[in-house]
């Protein structure tokens, strides 16, 4: 009872003092050391109840720190009995009740007034558009190119003005004129036809 024992949370203070009176009655019917074999001359009695200032203590001790807050507020001694203590919870109690109470109110007058789950939040304006949703998307328009269409290339990679193989005439540029010469090539050397000969005929010997 001194260590462990709280008030319930929605219990009145009324049926907590009258169960704890109870608890206390039952300690005198507890087995003790003193009842055993083992028990000596000098071996004390276990079970016995707590006094009325003892018992009163024990409850206010059970209570929330609030209402002993309160109540060591209000008297400047510890109290003598539960019963002289009893009006005085009883007080406090209805306290804090009524301030429990205010909560409640309160906090269902803020949720009435929220937003209820699924109910439709309007959207806030966007910044280009001027009917309060998004700036619409520029569409997308086909690249095409007149001179590749004309020549068979790739027309659908770029537009006319981006061409880089045919000027605003529709005439090759010199980049893209026709493929490299043949005496441009690296592999192709002076005397070429000379040296294919005379390997053939050395292979026919």
């Amino acid at each position: 009872m001194m260590g462990s024992l709280r008030k319930p949370h929605k219990m009145p203070i009324k049926g907590h003092v009258s169960r704890c009176e109870t608890m206390n009655g039952y300690i005198s019917l507890l087995p003790t050391l003193q009842d055993s074999s083992l028990a000596v001359t000098s071996t004390e009695r276990g079970n016995v109840p707590f006094n009325d200032a003892t018992l009163a203590g024990i409850v206010l001790a059970t209570c929330h720190i609030d209402w002993r807050n309160l109540y060591e507020l209000n008297h400047k001694t510890v109290p003598e009995s539960t019963r002289s203590m009893l009006h005085d919870l009883e007080n406090i109690e209805k306290v804090f009740v009524e301030k429990n109470n205010e909560k409640a109110k309160a906090s269902a007058a803020k949720a009435g007034t929220a937003p209820q789950k699924g109910a439709s939040v309007p959207c806030k304006k966007g910044k280009g558009g001027g009917s309060g949703g998004p700036a619409p998307k520029r569409a997308r328009t086909a690249k095409y190119c007149k001179h590749c269409k004309a020549a068979g290339g790739p027309y659908q990679t770029h537009n006319t003005l981006d061409c880089r193989c045919y000027d605003s005439n529709g005439k090759p540029l010199e980049a893209a004129a026709g493929k490299p010469s043949e005496s441009k090539k690296p592999y192709k050397k002076s005397g070429g036809d000379k040296g294919m000969a005379f390997m053939q005929s050395m292979f026919k010997a």
